[in-house]
């Protein structure tokens, strides 16, 4: 009988997959023997330092015991998914180790084609490799898992990582292929944004592309963050490269934003009155006007029209601007709404809606990501925003309770949407700050145990964060307060409405360095991956200028 080949997967997660199955496992203590091992492929680990980085803290008796307690369990359960499956863990009185003759992993493949990389001796072979590791590495290393050995792994994993993305935009950006170079420099800015190099390879990227608001938005982020954060001025190369990217902005054919996976709808069915069918009362030829001054007097003015909106679009003094949203009673109407949604897996996803008063963000379908703003800038100097949700788990979930949902703030346009999965629909929307919530990172095969939450800035992936003490449960209802101080203070407040547990964070976070204008676009955003959840928010207020009392 043959060996069952298994492949181990420690981007975004850790699963095993073999025969066309995917297991995946969690943090427990069965989970990161089988991470360490993923971690050493191809070479032994010796029991006693299994024992060291797993039970540090208990005797040797116990720490023996528990190994092999570990090892069967983690070989049964392999056996029980798919027969066979537990022979590629291999252990000897003294080692374990995976079988590297039929046990392939991501992370191996990853650090192989790193090194092809490096070692290569043409551009299109370097090209290729870490085209290839940059495709490999979705998501970050063994997501969710927060032992020191990971994190210092998974450190080293977005080091590589940003080796060849800046490898490949600085190669994009010499030979003018642009397909990936967007995409490349939202992963570069979210591993670093604190990068000068990183945000002037992305100001080069969007002058290349003709993009040059983007550039001008992208050489402010950057100042604004040296200054606040750094307290230096952006160096002479990044002020050259400033002038070249806006001349070239200039010099570039204008693309249109690509978003291929993005339909907008209305949230709401369309009223009878908008589908009016055409009669005969109504003209249906498009007749010459009688005289030339008529068409060019409605020609400048349309022109005229078109060049106010779009300069009101970015501007200062967006027309109009509100200080309140106001669906403290429930959602009722979705006049002043924009919704925007795609599904990269998975069909059937119509993108979130409004039913029996209630905003549905997601609803048992996966690969999807969803947003909803409202569709005026709000003053976010200093705000308060308050929300009631709702987490529900709809029958057949493949995957678990997944993946969570985000409150956001952003200026990149109404037609804001990032990716699904970890990234909850908020990452990689690049001028935005996010509070988000997610229901996935605790346990992913078993049903969460917790909310994991925090604030992530500039579409990074929303990952730093910690568990908020509040009893989570499936169908309970959760109250919200997020407010800024209009300096650098962010505090978040969670209270479970059933049984009253609560928990705050406070975080140092600059919105207004975000936001010079001090205006930008609210709402919600949510993201699915390989399993599902249903997310709802029954009710939402933003306030500006207005802090809780006390």
């Amino acid at each position: 009988m043959n060996p069952t080949e298994v492949r181990i997967e420690l981007f975004d997660g850790l699963r095993v997959v073999s025969q066309g199955r995917k297991l995946e496992f969690t943090r427990r203590q069965t989970g990161l023997l089988l991470a360490h091992l993923g971690l050493g492929l191809g070479r032994s680990l010796s029991r006693e330092e299994l024992i060291c980085l797993l039970w540090p803290d208990d005797d040797a008796a116990t720490s023996r015991q528990r190994l092999r307690q570990r090892l069967h369990v983690l070989k049964s359960t392999l056996d029980r998914w798919v027969p066979g499956a537990g022979a590629v863990v291999v252990s000897d009185a003294e080692e374990v180790r995976l079988d590297s003759a039929v046990c392939s992993s991501d992370w191996g493949d990853f650090a192989e084609s790193m090194r092809k990389g490096r070692s290569a001796l043409e551009p299109d072979q370097a090209r290729e490799s870490f085209r290839n590791a940059v495709g490999l590495a979705q998501g970050p290393l063994l997501r969710g898992f927060y032992h020191d050995s990971v994190t210092s792994a998974r450190m080293h994993a977005d080091d590589e990582l940003q080796v060849a993305l800046n490898w490949l935009v600085t190669d994009a950006l010499s030979s003018n292929e642009l397909d990936h170079v967007a995409e490349d420099c939202r992963r570069l800015l979210a591993l670093d944004e604190m990068s000068e190099q990183s945000h002037l390879l992305s100001m080069r990227a969007w002058g290349r592309l003709g993009r040059s608001s983007a550039v001008e938005r992208q050489c402010a982020q950057w100042k604004r963050l040296a200054k606040d954060d750094l307290g230096v001025e952006p160096s002479p190369e990044f002020v050259e490269g400033y002038e070249l990217a806006l001349s070239e902005s200039r010099q570039a054919p204008k693309l249109s934003k690509p978003s291929p996976l993005v339909k907008t709808e209305s949230l709401l069915p369309k009223p009878v009155s908008d589908l009016v069918p055409l009669t005969a009362s109504q003209p249906t030829s498009r007749r010459r006007p009688h005289s030339g001054w008529l068409a060019l007097s409605v020609l400048l003015i349309l022109s005229i029209a078109v060049a106010v909106l779009l300069a009101n679009s970015r501007s200062g003094t967006p027309v109009p601007s509100a200080s309140k949203v106001d669906f403290g009673k429930g959602w009722t109407s979705d006049r002043d709404l924009s919704v925007h949604f795609g599904q990269a897996y998975g069909k059937g996803f119509k993108g979130p809606r409004i039913e029996n008063g209630v905003l549905v963000l997601s609803d048992g379908f996966t690969g999807i990501s969803s947003s909803v703003w409202w569709r005026q800038r709000v003053n976010t100097r200093v705000f308060t925003s308050k929300f009631r949700f709702r987490a529900k788990n709809p029958p057949g979930n493949p995957g678990g309770l997944a993946d969570g949902f985000a409150f956001v703030l952003q200026d990149d346009g109404l037609d804001a949407l990032g990716a699904g999965g970890m990234d909850l629909g908020c990452g990689g929307i690049v001028q935005s700050a996010a509070v988000f919530f997610d229901f996935y990172a605790p346990e992913a095969a078993h049903g969460p145990k917790g909310i994991y939450w925090g604030v992530s800035l500039n579409g990074a992936s929303p990952i730093a964060g910690r568990f908020a003490d509040v009893d989570f449960e499936i169908d309970a209802e959760f109250e919200v307060t997020v407010t800024y101080d209009g300096e650098h203070t962010v505090q978040m407040h969670m209270r479970n409405l059933k049984s009253q547990k609560s928990d705050t964070i406070e975080l140092k976070r600059r919105i207004n360095s975000l936001f010079p204008e001090g205006l930008a676009f609210v709402g919600f955003t949510a993201g699915t991956g390989m399993g599902w959840s249903r997310v709802e928010i029954l009710d939402w207020e933003f306030i500006s200028g207005q802090l809780p009392q006390k």
